[in-house]
Formats: C-alpha cells, sequence, structure tokens
C-alpha cells in the first residue's frame, strides 16, 4: 500500500483575502507538485502527497511566490484506506440544469438525462472541482451531436463521458499521467461510452492531423500557454469551439491578449471563486 504525507496548509494573513478563495489558489498551484487529493478543513487546506515525492523545500519555494503568507505542517499517513476517505467526501451532485454524478457507491436519486458514475479515485476533475463543474455547465450549452471532441488533459474523463452522452460521434481524451488515463478508461466503462483514450509521456500537444469540433482542455495556466498554437492545429478552421479552464482570475489579462493574438472571440465566460472557464470560437 503507497505512504502518503499529510499536508496541513493554514494562511497567516487572513484580512485581505478570503479563506476558500486562498485555498483554491494553494491546491491549483500544488496539484502541479504531484498532490493528489485536497479536502477543506475547518480554517486549514489539508494535502496528501506520495511520500516518495514529497519535499518540502520545493513546496515552501512555491508557496514564496504567493501574495500572501502561508505555513504547513506535515506527518506521515500509514495505511490510509483512500477508497474510504473519498467515499467519505465525495457525494451526489447536480451540475447545471441537466446533469447528476454520482459515485458508484450509491444510487442514483435524480431524474436529469445525464447521470454520470464516477468511481472513488484519486485523478483531478470529478465534477466537484469549479472549473469541472464550470466547463461541464458550459458544455450543456454547445451541440455535440455527430461532433468530434478532443479531452487535452482529460483526468477522470468526466467531460469526454459527458461529451459523448450528449452525440458525440469521436472523443479523444489525452493525458500525461497514467493513473488518469486509466482511470478515465474505467469512467467510461461504468457509464457504458466509447472514448478513445491516450496517455503521453510528453507534455506537449503533438498535432496529428486530426480536426476536431472542439476542443476541451481544462488544465492550467502554463499548459495551456504551451500548447495552444498546437491544439488550434487540431480545431476546426470554420466553426471550432475550444473551451478552456484551469486558469485562475488574475489571469484573464493575459489569456484574453493571448486569445485575441491567435484571433479567437469569446462566446462565453464563467467564474466562480478563484477560477475561470472561457470558451472561445474561430
Amino acid at each position: 500500500m503507497e505512504q502518503y504525507v499529510q499536508v496541513a496548509f493554514t494562511l497567516q494573513s487572513k484580512e485581505s483575502l478570503e479563506l476558500n478563495s486562498a485555498f483554491e489558489i494553494i491546491a491549483a498551484i500544488l496539484h502541479e507538485e504531484e498532490f493528489e487529493s485536497f479536502e477543506f478543513l475547518d480554517d486549514k487546506l489539508i494535502g496528501y502527497i506520495k511520500e516518495q515525492v514529497w519535499e518540502k523545500e520545493s513546496i515552501d519555494q512555491r508557496l514564496s511566490s504567493l501574495p500572501f503568507a502561508v505555513s504547513l505542517d506535515a506527518i506521515p499517513v500509514v495505511n490510509q484506506n483512500w477508497n474510504t476517505l473519498w467515499e467519505q467526501q465525495i457525494k451526489p451532485i447536480e451540475i447545471g440544469r441537466e446533469i447528476y454524478i454520482y459515485p458508484s457507491f450509491s444510487s442514483p436519486e435524480s431524474s436529469r438525462p445525464y447521470q454520470l458514475v464516477i468511481d472513488p479515485k484519486m485523478a483531478f476533475g470529478t465534477g466537484y472541482h469549479d472549473t469541472t463543474r464550470m466547463v461541464l455547465e458550459t458544455m450543456e450549452e454547445m451541440v455535440f451531436d455527430n461532433q468530434s471532441v478532443l479531452d487535452f488533459g482529460c483526468g477522470t474523463g468526466v467531460l469526454a463521458v459527458y461529451a459523448s452522452m450528449r452525440g458525440a460521434s469521436k472523443v479523444v481524451g489525452i493525458d500525461n499521467d497514467l493513473i488518469a488515463v486509466e482511470s478515465a478508461r474505467d469512467v467510461a466503462r461504468a457509464n457504458h461510452e466509447e472514448i478513445e483514450l491516450r496517455y503521453q509521456e510528453k507534455d506537449g500537444y503533438q498535432y496529428d492531423g486530426i480536426i476536431y469540433d472542439s476542443i476541451l482542455a481544462n488544465v492550467n495556466k502554463n499548459a495551456i500557454d504551451q500548447n495552444i498554437e498546437a491544439l488550434l492545429k487540431s480545431l476546426h478552421p470554420e466553426h471550432g469551439s475550444i473551451v478552456l479552464s484551469g486558469l485562475l482570475l488574475e489571469d484573464w489579462a493575459w489569456v484574453q491578449q493571448r486569445m485575441k493574438t491567435l484571433g479567437l472571440k469569446l462566446v462565453d465566460k464563467r467564474a466562480s471563486s478563484a477560477w475561470l472557464a472561457l470558451r472561445w470560437k474561430v
């Protein structure tokens, strides 16, 4: 069984920043440092990371770049039953007008037309995070019948599965985390949807000549910055639509200018807590 470290983060100065917003920012940054799960507990953010990749100095360095002070305390966690932990945290949730997400260990209690079952595993993007929820809400307003869709940084595959449920004829999910790809494969199977899932060792998206009607990229600013031009090569030049999330509110000016330079127009903008979800068209 994997050994983990539990890290408790405490905000030192609370006057100028709402607590949940600060924790959202910390979680976004540390997700890139291989933290696998977070939970809010009273006035602390609790994160879990594998013992073999835990480096306090690296985390301290990342936290020092924040505009607010954060302290941390770390303790080893031995023989934690992670499925039990997630079962305690994950409850059924309604999203938008038509989506219902529930864990496999509970029975669906909704008449909503699109019901997605997700098993408790440590992969980002279950519908419980603001970015995933906002992308799903954005997707509700999109047409997917007989469309081709690329989910770049697919995580659990929930976005890809929903696109398939909505009638997409071809859905491809890509991630550089093998655990995420395996989790997405399980989610697709549990929901009886056909998704083509690919594991890529490198972070960069490689254009392969395939054109998609829609691209979903719920990742982070760095991944968007590094891959947006390659992704746009894969977007249909006449009616293509790309949804970007994993962006913080403070990234708005940057992404607005970046996409304007690339010739795209904004058609949907959503914000929740510290996060943005944006839909652009060619």
